[in-house]
């Protein structure tokens, strides 16, 4: 077995699999796991175990806390052992898939003041990492986590083994136990692994050389092109229903040649045909393919005979695909799974369809072909197509948005109604024109990560561009029959900027520059833009009245996960010209409260700056942090904008090596997590690119234990932080 090493990346909230833990949370009581110390509600001796919804009830002298999932359930509860031979405290065995990387997490809190417990994760008999000791703080929850591979082990038995040896002390709450498998851990799943259906997540065959897809579901017997029925057949790779979305992953290398050695990987080299044969469509012309490439057929319960269908027609980026929808006795090309982009490839099972053989292309002759591809499948969403049940419009969510000069406007794209059945792939333009037809603005468009129904979409995140006065979108979505009808048909948000007093007109329109699979289509028609689908207009009216400087976007409110108090302003640049940063000063601050993401202060007031430009016109919004003792959101600041005076922070030429770990992306942030020395001044670089970066302010100082940074934009940031920020920290003495 291995352990990974965790640098970069959230595992703890991370949307992945199924948790295999039973009882994790402790809401069954005392179930679903077995133990090696003494259950009781008497916790005084060592090596004894309580599930409670209080430690104190089972030992008058822990502290009394909630447990960790809502502060009002149960817990478990451990008086540790004080013996040599490693009881374990908590087992459990779970079921896994080999050659999956999982991460088992739980949270701990110490309830006894002295000498916190301190134990180690064991799998399958081996130690995972080094002991781990309870922060000695009474009552604070602190998550752990240990990342296992299964390898070739079809199970997992997990055990917490206390190793502290103190009988005053070495007293432990438990909660929340977690055991998932990572993100990207099955070699055939896309990047976001919630969408595979896990109680079916892949097959793996073997797929020869010499696997002549046009003998795909004949009989015995049977032969064309020189190869014959059974020793040349395909592989019966997997049942599928119509409407599964697949994908793979292809290792391997094949020859046709026969070669004793064969290098040719599954994408295959240069391009052969082949024509239709046994009621197989074939490839030819513009539609050839790569020899030595690893393909599919996909065919009903029916033996496939003459005619054959058309051969498969490949959108204008060929191979490059994102998303294929290969009809019933089409050959096509799967190669490794993934295209130039990286992007791992999903193909569509069409109506009629029960079963998916492999193969290898050729032109003729398989027989003297060697070599083998090994392929894994994962299917990510199963249904039944479904009629379209009448005219479906794209539209607007208003049919008319006023605002004033320097203001956005912020709106949706609805789809109304909902698809019942089939597939669905959104691929439009937004545009934004003034009334004499030109471009105008600048559209920024979002697609839906999710719509609200319990079926997951093909695409989690939609594909978005933005330019002036035009706005690309596009995404995917499965809607089933057998699914609730989404209630939040909305498929996108947008934003326009920039705009001068006057009035606009907003259109949507069919975008298919990069092929015809970016134009509308359901029931997986993908070279046929639905009939059915009329899309909406709306218009923008822009009133030319000047805004204030400053605006209070809205009251004082506690932020849950720091504790501390917010303000969100917004400002807008009236100037005419492009800003170069500027300085808030906040000022008739209560006595006790303290700006907490201040920058510094001149004459007792306290400041933030801003060193990015600022568009003449533009809108910008800031977050300013509070602390105060009593957390009483009701007092009033005032503000007042003036010139940066100061150059900005320069990045650190030799940042530090720290565990820096992405805890997790919020509603509210990106939560940056690393442990700490007391007394330290540590301050967080942020880059989109790892080249460039700039410095956060203000810094942090060090409090000896690990510290949670929330990164919400400006003024920490520059801007609010997306997907790909990266971030390192570096650190100097504290003055």
């Amino acid at each position: 077995m291995k352990l990974i090493s965790l640098l970069l990346g959230s595992l703890l909230g991370t949307a992945a699999s199924q948790n295999l833990i039973i009882n994790g949370d402790f809401e069954a009581g005392d179930s679903g796991f077995s133990s090696q110390y003494l259950s009781t509600t008497n916790l005084t001796p060592a090596e004894t175990y309580a599930v409670l919804s209080n430690p104190r009830t089972g030992n008058g002298a822990f502290s009394a806390i909630g447990d960790h999932t809502t502060g009002t359930g149960l817990m478990l509860v451990v008086n540790g052992s004080t013996r040599d031979d490693s009881p374990h405290a908590w087992s459990q065995t779970v079921e896994t898939r080999t050659q999956t990387d999982y991460v088992f997490s739980l949270w701990v809190s110490n309830v006894f003041g002295s000498s916190p417990g301190e134990f180690f994760v064991r799998i399958n008999g081996s130690q995972l990492g080094d002991a781990i000791e309870v922060p000695a703080e009474l009552g604070k929850w602190t998550p752990i986590e240990r990342v296992w591979s299964s390898e070739d082990d079809a199970s997992a038995t997990i055990e917490i083994v206390f190793t502290s040896r103190a009988f005053g002390g070495n007293d432990t709450a438990l909660d929340d136990f977690s055991f998932v498998s990572l993100p990207g851990s099955a070699p055939c799943l896309p990047d976001d692994p919630a969408l595979a259906d896990l109680s079916e997540l892949h097959a793996e065959v073997i797929v020869p050389g010499n696997a002549n897809p046009f003998l795909a579901g004949q009989a015995d017997g049977a032969s064309t092109k020189g190869d014959s029925v059974p020793q040349q057949s395909p592989v019966l790779a997997s049942e599928v229903a119509p409407g599964d979305i697949l994908s793979f992953s292809a290792t391997g290398s094949v020859s046709f040649g026969g070669a004793s050695n064969p290098t040719t990987l599954p994408d295959g080299s240069g391009l052969y045909s082949s024509s239709s044969a046994l009621g197989i469509a074939g490839y030819s012309g513009a539609n050839s393919l790569p020899v030595d490439a690893l393909v599919g057929v996909f065919l009903s319960d029916a033996i496939p005979a003459n005619p054959a269908p058309d051969e498969f027609v490949y959108p204008p980026e060929a191979r490059n695909f994102e998303v294929l929808a290969p009809g019933l006795r089409q050959i096509f090309f799967i190669g490794d799974g993934v295209n130039d982009a990286g992007t791992r490839q999903q193909f569509v099972v069409p109506p009629g369809a029960t079963r998916l053989f492999l193969g290898s292309s050729d032109g003729f002759g398989w027989y003297n072909n060697s070599g083998e591809f090994e392929v894994s499948i994962c299917r990510l969403s199963s249904s039944i197509f479904g009629p379209r049940l009448g005219p479906t419009t794209i539209r607007f969510d208003q049919p008319s948005y006023t605002i004033d000069l320097g203001e956005e406007v912020s709106g949706n794209l609805v789809m109304e109604p909902i698809p019942e059945g089939g597939l669905y792939s959104q691929g439009m333009t937004v545009t934004l024109r003034s009334r004499d037809g030109t471009l105008a603005g600048l559209i920024t468009p979002q697609a839906a990560a999710l719509l609200d129904s319990d079926g997951p979409l093909l695409n989690a995140q939609g594909v978005n561009s933005a330019a002036t006065g035009t706005a690309g979108i596009k995404g995917s979505g499965f809607f089933s029959q057998d699914r609730t009808v989404s209630i939040n048909p909305v498929l996108s948000n947008f934003r326009a900027t920039d705009l001068s007093p006057g009035t606009y007109d907003l259109a949507i329109e069919p975008w298919n520059e990069l092929g015809p699979t970016e134009d509308i289509f359901v029931t997986g028609l993908c070279l046929t833009l639905d009939p059915y689908i009329t899309f909406g207009t709306a218009t923008i009216e822009v009133i030319g009245t000047l805004l204030p400087e400053i605006t209070i976007s809205g009251q004082i409110t506690v932020q849950k996960q720091t504790g501390l108090l917010e303000q969100r302003l917004t400002l807008v640049n009236n100037s005419g010209r492009v800003l170069n940063g500027f300085r808030l000063f906040v000022d008739d601050l209560p006595e006790g409260v303290i700006l907490w993401n201040a920058h510094g202060e001149i004459d007792g007031v306290p400041y933030v700056d801003y060193f990015g430009e600022i568009a003449a016109g533009a809108t910008f919004e800031l977050l300013l942090e509070f602390y105060r003792p009593s957390r009483d959101p009701n007092f009033t600041p005032s503000f007042r904008l003036g010139p940066v005076d100061s150059l900005p922070p320069q990045p650190s030429t030799n940042p530090l090596q720290l565990d820096l770990r992405v805890v997790r992306k919020t509603a509210s942030g990106i939560i940056v997590e690393f442990l700490t020395e007391k007394d330290q001044n540590y301050t967080i670089e942020y880059s989109s690119d790892m080249h460039h970066w700039n410095v956060s302010m203000p810094p942090i100082i060090g409090t000896g234990e690990r510290i949670q940074w929330l990164d919400q934009g400006p003024p920490k940031t520059e801007s609010v932080p997306t997907d790909s920020r990266f971030y390192r920290v570096t650190n100097t003495p504290a003055p």
